[in-house]
């Protein structure tokens, strides 16, 4: 009885390979149980940069923001002091997804890194002119100010 579940483990590998081409059903996998997604992972996350070819820009960004999370404490802190990201943003991830690397683009990753760092400055902007205009808003209102300096 002992060499079933290694054979049922064995089967579901071959099959997870059979499906590495089709995301739409490897992903389907994922979300089966625990076992399927212990075993589908490792398939799904050997060249994430794959699945990236086919969809879109924002799943480089999950793919990024999910290496991130794997990075040692040490790295997500000097990120932390630089404002690359912020500790809402840190949350462990359930596997070390970069155990599972077997390809890398570095162009493609450059390229992505690039972008998704634009993106989070850009992002970072916005919330600042919303929370100066609300600032702003909020002054304005205040009838107790007589006066308004402008440089």
């Amino acid at each position: 009885m002992s060499e079933f579940p290694k054979l049922v483990d064995d089967c579901l590998q071959n099959i997870f390979e059979y499906l590495s081409n089709d995301l739409t059903a490897l992903h389907s996998c994922v979300l089966v149980n625990r076992k399927w997604c212990q075993i589908s992972i490792p398939v799904f996350w050997r060249d994430p940069w794959e699945y990236r070819r086919v969809g879109s820009l924002k799943k480089s960004f999950t793919i990024i923001n999910t290496f991130i999370l794997t990075l040692p404490e040490e790295s997500q802190r000097k990120l932390l002091q630089i404002e690359i990201i912020q500790h809402s943003f840190l949350k462990r991830p359930i596997f070390e997804y970069s155990k599972f690397l077997q390809s890398i683009d570095l162009h493609e990753l450059e390229n992505d890194i690039k972008i998704w760092m634009h993106h989070q400055f850009k992002q970072r902007k916005k919330k600042v002119i919303k929370n100066f205009s609300l600032i702003d808003n909020n002054i304005k209102g205040n009838e107790q100010i007589q006066n308004f300096k402008r440089n």
